[in-house]
């Protein structure tokens, strides 16, 4: 064998030899990556995991506040109700008695009534405690209505296990709060055929409704919010959109915490009931906004077994 044979003999050993070791390198390098897509698979799960562990715990804990807040505020509040409305049944009466009285009196000296009137202010002071009385009760009522709220989270057996079309939750709640004033907005409905949820559908409503006006209250552009519902796979979303101002990024993680709020009057617990809801019924609620190009956000609901 000349040289030339012996050196190309050898020079196509050591190409066989780079061959097989650039497919072992390519094997280990596949194998290494999809170790690597597994690790970070399991990683996410692990801070998914770990997110909603928090989020019980929290909720939990919120529960706990609640129940205690709720029971402390019912009571005082509940008095005090009733006696502002004796209150005002007292001032009714007086200021009938004082001016069936005054009219006595102005038949035989109708200078003194005009002017113990006028040093007394009377009529701005009987108007006013009217209308001071009246500001207490709505502010009491209010009261009230924040601690119904809070009971979502103190009672976590709001389920009913019932099965219900959660488009006719839709239906019906987009018919009540159209009939509200303050909410300026048309709602457009974009819906699906949907398999049924399990749960209930009362709850569900107020979960939606909640969401509606959040958008409404949100001052988008066009005068209109629309809510969207599909099947994807065995889960149903509900989407409910508005392009309005947006939610500035850092602001986002905290819509959902209790009596978070930039808009006055408000209390801040629309949308933590409306989570609070969701998370009874096993599903999630999401948000995506963009500041300046309105907001979406998608409750995410397992269907019935």
């Amino acid at each position: 064998m000349s040289s030339l044979d012996s050196y190309k003999r050898e020079l196509e050993i050591q190409r066989q030899a780079r061959r097989v070791a650039e497919a072992q390198l390519e094997d280990k390098s596949r194998e290494l990556y999809q170790k690597n897509q597994a690790l970070e698979a399991a990683l996410l799960q692990l801070k998914e995991q770990q997110e909603l562990l928090i989020a019980k715990e929290k909720q939990a804990s919120i529960g706990q506040l609640s129940a205690g807040l709720a029971h402390e505020i019912n009571n005082p509040n509940a008095f005090v109700q009733s006696n502002l409305e004796s209150l005002h049944k007292y001032v009714f009466q007086l200021t009938d008695a004082m001016q069936v009285l005054l009219s006595k009196i102005e038949d035989s000296d109708p200078r003194f009534v005009n002017q113990f009137k006028h040093n007394h202010d009377l009529d701005f002071l009987l108007q006013d405690a009217s209308d001071l009385i009246q500001e207490s009760v709505q502010g009491s009522q209010r009261i009230q209505r924040i601690v119904q709220g809070l009971r979502y989270f103190s009672q976590t057996d709001q389920r009913d296990g019932r099965q219900f079309d959660i488009n006719s939750c839709i239906h019906s709640t987009v018919e009540l709060i159209s009939h509200e004033p303050e909410l300026q907005v048309r709602i457009n409905k974009q819906l699906s055929v949907l398999k049924d949820c399990e749960g209930n559908p009362t709850l569900m409503s107020l979960a939606i409704g909640n969401l509606l006006k959040n958008a409404a209250q949100s001052h988008p552009r066009s005068g209109e919010i629309s809510i969207r519902s599909e099947q994807v796979g065995q889960e149903i979303r509900i989407t409910v959109s508005d392009d309005g101002d947006g939610i500035p990024l850092d602001q986002q993680p905290k819509i959902f915490e209790p009596f978070y709020t930039t808009r006055q009057p408000a209390h801040g617990l629309g949308l933590t009931i409306s989570q609070a809801i969701v998370r009874q019924h096993d599903g999630r609620i999401e948000c995506s906004s963009q500041p300046g190009q309105g907001t979406d956000i998608c409750i995410r609901l397992p269907t019935a077994p």
